[in-house]
């Protein structure tokens, strides 16, 4: 699999339905049993970390055999702005690989509740 470009939209403290992914090596599921999912977003690559993400902290293995996992609903509470993320997957075999990446949108808010 190349690494797959996905961007997230979002709004700054609203509840963000989440997305679910699935990720395949030539068309193959990729086993996520064992491995450590992370997901990382920040203004610039060389920028502090303003979204950090692992399995158990926002993200779930739904389907470690057939490569499903998912970023879990959640409210984000950051500065409005576009950010870059990336996904990083270790697998239990100590493989590390860059599946995903994008932007990170998040808009502010109009209606305050």
């Amino acid at each position: 699999m190349f690494m797959q470009k996905y961007n997230i939209c979002t709004k700054n403290n609203v509840t963000y339905n989440g997305v679910q992914f699935t990720v395949t090596v030539n068309s193959t599921p990729l086993n996520l049993e064992d491995a450590l999912i992370r997901m990382e977003a920040r203004v610039s690559p060389l920028c502090p970390v303003v979204i950090d993400l692992s399995v158990g902290n926002g993200i779930t293995i739904v389907d470690a055999t057939n490569g499903v996992f998912k970023i879990d609903q959640q409210i984000f509470s950051i500065t409005p702005g576009t950010y870059c993320y990336d996904i990083q997957i270790t697998l239990k075999s100590g493989v590390v690989k860059t599946y995903i990446s994008g932007k990170f949108i998040v808009s502010a808010d109009i209606s305050r509740g």
